[in-house]
């Protein structure tokens, strides 16, 4: 995980890995002020033949300061790459 941060942007970087599974957690380095970031995910492309065929999105209702919640459409294993971002 890394984090990055001046006086108008913190940044939060890092990785979830999924094992047969359709959440997984990121808990941040140093929690946000608030709630009030927006966050990028992606699946990481390993290269694996077929790939994986899933939707992944944020669970903002479980997600906090603290955390971020991602949760799949279904259950896959692989790894979920997470960007949090906060201006301002």
């Amino acid at each position: 995980m890394s984090y990055l941060a001046t006086e108008n942007i913190s940044i939060e970087v890092g990785s979830i890995t999924f094992t047969d599974s359709d959440s997984g957690t990121l808990a941040f380095e140093l929690p946000f002020l608030d709630d009030s970031y927006q966050v990028v995910v992606a699946i990481r492309d390993t290269g694996d033949a077929g790939g994986v065929n899933v939707n992944i999105y944020i669970d903002s209702v479980n997600s906090s300061k603290r955390e971020v919640v991602v949760k799949a459409s279904a259950k896959f294993t692989g790894i979920v790459d997470v960007i949090a971002v906060k201006t301002g």
